[in-house]
C-alpha cells in the first residue's frame, strides 16, 4: 500500500488465488485448527474449492472446548470468561 492507495499484486501461480473461480457464497473458519482461518468457495456448477490458509504467521490463539448443552447454559445465564494478566474478555 502506498499512500493510502490499494496496489496491485498479481497473484501467486499454483495456489487457489490465481484461478479465476466463479462462484456465489463462501464461507471462513479455522478448518485445520492451527488458528489461520480458511476459506470454502461455493462454485457455480462445480465441486467447492478450498483455500487453505498456509501463511507462515505465528500469531497466537486459543481453543475452548465448552461442556453442557444449550439448555444448561441458557438456564444458569452461562457464558465465557478468559482473564490472563489481569485482562479479561466475555461472551454470553
Amino acid at each position: 500500500m502506498k499512500e493510502g492507495k490499494f496496489e496491485a499484486v498479481p497473484p501467486v501461480k499454483g495456489t487457489g488465488l490465481a484461478e479465476l473461480l466463479t462462484a456465489r457464497g463462501a464461507a471462513v473458519g479455522d478448518l485445520f485448527n492451527d488458528g489461520k482461518l480458511d476459506v470454502v468457495v461455493n462454485q457455480l456448477d462445480r465441486s467447492p474449492a478450498l483455500l487453505r490458509n498456509v501463511s507462515p504467521d505465528k500469531s497466537h490463539w486459543v481453543g475452548l472446548k465448552l461442556v453442557g448443552g444449550p439448555q444448561e447454559s441458557a438456564r444458569r445465564g452461562g457464558g465465557d470468561r478468559i482473564s490472563n494478566g489481569g485482562r479479561n474478555s466475555a461472551a454470553r
